[in-house]
């Protein structure tokens, strides 16, 4: 199976004189919902779907909680997520405080069973198309 992808014209940021090129696109095909996703970890398991929501929403609280305490969180094959910030400049170390912070989000490092599975990925050109 290929991943779809799709091409744009885009401006470098960093280079507002230069041509503009053309870049890829990822085009989904379907999305796998939670209600899906327990349906299918159901089917191999001996797990109701039930069940298996109450995990995975008991494991998505105990992520978010350990991120909260500044933790990083390590899934497995999956991968690690944690936090990173980003922030203005300040002239000096002790100029710094929490207000130079502007915003922070999750940044999520692919485990192997990811990295194993981007090495083997196939593309398909197809049209622009909304995604799903």
């Amino acid at each position: 199976m290929a991943i779809n992808y799709s091409v744009s014209q885009r401006a470098n940021p960093k280079d507002s004189m230069a041509e503009p090129k053309w870049y890829a696109n990822a085009q989904a095909k379907n999305r796998l919902t939670m209600d899906a996703l327990c349906r299918l970890v159901e089917k191999a398991t001996t797990l109701s779907s039930g069940e298996v929501r109450a995990v995975l929403t008991d494991a998505i609280s105990f992520i978010t909680e350990a991120l909260e305490a500044g933790d990083t969180v390590e899934f497995g094959d999956l991968g690690s997520f944690g936090i990173a910030l980003s922030s203005t400049g300040a002239t000096t170390e002790e100029d710094f405080d929490a207000s130079y912070i502007k915003k922070a989000r999750v940044t999520f490092f692919p485990g192997r069973a990811f990295q194993q599975m981007c090495k083997r990925l196939q593309y398909e050109k197809v049209s622009v198309r909304p995604h799903v």
